[in-house]
């Protein structure tokens, strides 16, 4: 313990200047219970001018601001520990002990430190300095003491936080994507909501991760990471409701979470993220991921002895369909589907063309009204753009060489076929039995 007397001499410099440093530190939590850095700072201060009127109050002063003390990730602390590693402090003031650390490990790591470098630690409020065999026992004490009070309040809050959600409340800070929180209950966040309706459709169409990201980011500007994607999709709580809280007894679900999407989708959802496939040169399977059971089961590719033969199968079922069979049923349809879908397309940007050229013409016309432009070349101008828009308007009936026909099709490599399969079809369901194409799901 320290007295009045000897609060300064325990590491006394003739003639020269002690080397003084204060530390402050403060959460949220203790900002609440009236350890602010004000306070700390005025109560170091005012220790200083009562055992030591030689010496200037005047201190640097480490502050650590908003940071919990349960380890020692703290900026302010790591900074003042290195000056004292190189021998550039004679004195740490500290307000309270449990301000420099709240757990045993790290009072007595800078302890030693402190001791190894023949710089003392003085706390005003427990009133002792590690110079002295007493201050270092109470040092050991208190930082027992400080570490119990830290897990006494961690379970604390985790009693509260348990009790919280067995009420149906949401006890954290920011909600996960999809939601909002009102009245301390999570509630539908409607635009989040149809984003993951949208990732999990996507999903389940066979969509990889990062065609997914592309196209949420250009449909609702939510830009999500591939990583973030697969995250998105193993988050059971979208479907089931239920939210899982972990904590070191037990794993226990709460009802919490209202659902999102339905189960069965986001569990076909998830099915198909496992079988994420890239679309490779040489892949002869134009259906792969995309051929189901009328049950909903998803069948796999299977090579066979004939390389001729590409056939989609069931595996717990034993049944399989041929490729051949898939094209004699879906192509067709899917040709005509894709070219009606691509006229529709182009017809959208060709009468987009049409507007911006007859934004030009409403142009040259206030250019001829405000004298800038003569009556020849504004009539050259109009006519010229007339008959650009009079060609734009043909076009729009005119069938398009790009259309898909079988000729055309016989033409492609097999990557291209299944680039052309994987851009207008989401799922076929097939009957096995028969070997019948009961419906085509297109994107």
């Amino acid at each position: 313990m320290q007295t009045e007397n000897n609060v300064f001499e325990n590491k006394s410099i003739m003639g020269k200047k002690m080397r003084r440093r204060g530390y402050i530190r403060v959460s949220t939590r203790d900002q609440v219970k009236g350890f602010g850095l004000d306070v700390q700072e005025g109560k170091i201060k005012d220790y200083m001018r009562l055992y030591d009127e030689d010496q200037d109050h005047n201190i640097r002063i480490h502050v650590d601001g908003g940071i919990s003390g349960k380890n020692m990730k703290r900026t302010a602390l790591q900074e003042l520990l290195e000056d004292v590693k190189n021998d550039k402090v004679d004195e740490i003031i500290i307000y309270k002990l449990d301000r420099i650390a709240r757990n045993v490990q790290d009072v007595y790591y800078i302890i030693s430190l402190l001791l190894e470098h023949n710089c003392n630690l003085i706390s005003v409020m427990d009133h002792l300095d590690i110079y002295t065999a007493n201050g270092r026992l109470i040092v050991g004490i208190l930082a027992v003491l400080a570490q119990w009070e830290r897990e006494t309040d961690l379970e604390r809050t985790l009693d509260s936080t348990l009790e919280q959600l067995e009420e149906g409340l949401y006890p954290f800070g920011a909600p996960m994507f999809g939601y909002k929180v009102k009245n301390k209950r999570l509630v539908v966040d409607k635009k989040e909501a149809k984003a993951i309706r949208f990732v999990v459709k996507k999903a389940t169409e066979g969509m990889i991760a990062t065609e997914i990201s592309k196209e949420l980011e250009a449909e609702y500007g939510f830009r999500k990471r591939e990583s973030q994607i697969r995250e998105l999709l193993n988050r059971d709580y979208y479907a089931s409701g239920k939210y899982k809280y972990k904590d070191k007894y037990k794993d226990k679900y709460y009802a919490i979470v209202p659902p999102i999407v339905a189960v069965d989708d986001l569990k076909l959802a998830q099915k198909m993220a496992k079988k994420r496939h890239v679309i490779t040169k040489n892949d002869k399977y134009y259906y792969r991921n995309k051929v189901r059971t009328v049950e909903g089961n998803i069948c796999s590719c299977k090579p066979t002895k004939k390389k001729t033969h590409h056939v989609y199968y069931y595996e717990y079922g034993g049944k399989r369909i041929n490729q051949k069979y898939l094209d004699e049923q879906v192509l067709f349809r899917t040709m005509i589907y894709a070219n009606e879908k691509n006229k529709v397309n182009k017809n959208k940007k060709v009468r987009h063309q049409i507007i911006r050229l007859q934004k030009k013409i409403d142009e040259a016309y206030n250019q001829f009204v405000q004298g800038d432009m003569d009556a020849k070349t504004y009539g050259y101008t109009v006519q010229k753009l007339n008959d650009q828009i009079e060609e734009k308007r043909k076009k729009e009936y005119i069938k398009s060489q790009d259309d898909m026909d079988m000729e055309k099709w016989s033409s492609l490599s097999d990557h291209e076929r299944a680039l052309f399969i994987d851009e207008y079809i989401a799922m076929i369901v097939v009957d096995l039995d028969l070997n019948l194409v009961v419906s085509i799901k297109f994107k």
